[in-house]
């Protein structure tokens, strides 16, 4: 049976509204795109927006990917010249993507991190409203916060990773820890490092081991403060140093250390942004200044100091070939001595 006039006083059923107009239309189709805890696709379309807002986000070009591919090349076979292991016979794989593409693969990868997390949330707001809300009301505002939450949820996700994105992709991977990066180098020495926090906490091990650190509990801290020291103390030289791992263990020095190190950590080094020292780096660009940087640090990589010798050029940027992060590492002392020299010379 077709509807009246009075039952459509417009001429158009209702329904055909949101077919019709593009923007219903997509907001049709953005609502009914998730049924989980967080709408993937909201956070896929805001985290793009946010990635690209205000910058170009242009494919790499072919020359881009050459110039990849030599640099892991190259390494390759340093590294190989450095350890006396044979270099990979398998050519590896490397893929250059747009901010937008990387949120986008960002984005598969931390669903099945997120999701269990995004339901206790929406659980424990359904629950809460329920304390406030009049008993008669209580279905209403469950189905409403059914709807709305995972539209919230997926718009922060989406927000976190754009702004990652734009301000971060190129200087760290992803903001999850995992066993790459130094892990990676020292499987070994990262299952110890990572066994004091509980799998639970792991998504953010600063935090966690923060909390540690401050803890009331004596024995809770000096643990924290001990794995946290050990882990550095053993990743700063090319070559272990057990003498220096030693000094880290030492309960004093390791509550100091890890603590200090810690709090500027958990307060992003006091700075008011990621890249405040590259992007003020004028009010420091007459400064005379040696940059010194081990090759294979992985405590502070090599690309951190080539990005501040980019946007500085003036300084002098001195890689030593065969050194870690310490500066106690022979190839470090002497361009750290020679640049001390140097200064003395001029006053």
């Amino acid at each position: 049976m077709s509807p009246t006039p009075e039952e459509q006083p417009f001429g158009v059923p209702p329904g055909d509204v949101w077919n019709d107009v593009p923007l219903f239309r997509e907001i049709q189709r953005v609502l009914m795109s998730s049924s989980g805890p967080v709408n993937w696709e909201l956070a896929r379309q805001v985290g793009i927006a946010s990635a690209s807002w205000g910058t170009e986000d242009p494919a790499p070009s072919e020359e881009d990917r050459r110039g990849f591919d030599e640099a892991v090349r190259v390494a390759e076979l340093q590294v190989a010249g450095l350890t006396g292991l044979e270099a990979p016979s398998d050519i590896p794989r490397v893929e250059a993507v747009r901010r937008g593409q990387w949120v986008q693969a960002n984005i598969e990868g931390l669903r099945a991190l997120l999701e269990p997390a995004a339901a206790k949330i929406g659980d424990a707001i359904a629950a809460s409203q329920r304390d406030a809300v009049p008993e008669q009301a209580q279905a209403g505002v469950a189905q409403m916060l059914g709807q709305v939450s995972p539209l919230l949820l997926g718009a922060q996700v989406g927000t976190v990773l754009g702004t990652l994105a734009q301000q971060v992709l190129g200087q760290y991977d992803i903001a999850v820890p995992r066993p790459d990066g130094a892990g990676a180098l020292f499987p070994d020495l990262w299952e110890k490092y990572v066994a004091t926090i509980p799998e639970a906490e792991r998504s953010d091990m600063v935090r966690a081991y923060y909390r540690r650190l401050t803890s009331d509990d004596p024995q809770t801290m000096r643990q924290a403060a001990k794995t946290w020291s050990i882990w550095e103390g053993a990743t700063s030289f090319l070559r272990l140093n057990p003498d220096y791992v030693a000094k880290f263990q030492e309960d004093d020095y390791a509550a100091a250390f890890a603590r200090i190190e810690c709090h500027y950590f958990i307060n992003n080094g006091f700075f008011e942004t990621h890249n405040q020292l590259i992007e003020q780096v004028n009010r420091i660009r007459r400064i005379p200044a040696v940059i010194v940087q081990g090759r294979y640090d992985v405590v502070c990589p090599v690309k951190s100091a080539w990005d501040l010798h980019c946007a500085w050029p003036e300084a002098d940027l001195r890689i030593v070939p065969d050194a870690g992060h310490s500066a106690f590492e022979p190839g470090n002392i002497h361009e750290l001595i020679s640049a001390t020299d140097r200064f003395a010379k001029d006053l």
